[in-house]
């Protein structure tokens, strides 16, 4: 069983892997935008004086683009048995806890937040982590 641990926000996701005493890790860049400007787009006030709803769209592209993305991670986990570890800041990390729950090879151990720091400080927290569950 590989062990992988996964540390997600909504900008990017740090994937390190443990693969025969060895370490591997590579980056997932979403492209989200949290407040998309669309070409053509005027200000708020002539949008609702058309009667656009702003916001409702805004939030609407905001998810469909955060479904792809965390399709995206899970394609990527998908594979041979795992056994994962994910950490991140915010509710993107419990998002995708729930998107693997459909996966059958892939089990979760952990779930907890940890906030931006720096790439190695994100490699060292899933290699402690690891470390503990083994010894």
């Amino acid at each position: 069983m590989r062990k992988m641990g996964i540390w997600i926000d909504s900008r990017e996701a740090l994937i390190v892997r443990f693969d025969k005493g060895e370490l591997s890790h590579h980056r997932i860049c979403s492209g989200i935008e949290s407040k998309p400007r669309f070409k053509g787009e005027s200000s708020r006030k002539s949008k609702r004086a058309l009667g656009f709803d702003y916001e409702t769209s805004q939030q609407a592209h905001y998810n469909e683009w955060m479904n792809k993305y965390l399709q995206t991670v899970v394609d990527n986990l998908s594979g041979s048995p795992s056994i994962l570890y994910i950490t991140g800041p915010g509710t993107v990390r419990i998002a995708l806890e729930k998107a693997l729950g459909k996966l059958k090879n892939i089990r979760v151990l952990k779930n907890e937040p940890l906030g931006h720091v720096s790439e190695a400080r994100k490699i060292e927290a899933v290699r402690q982590f690891f470390q503990s569950v083994n010894g």
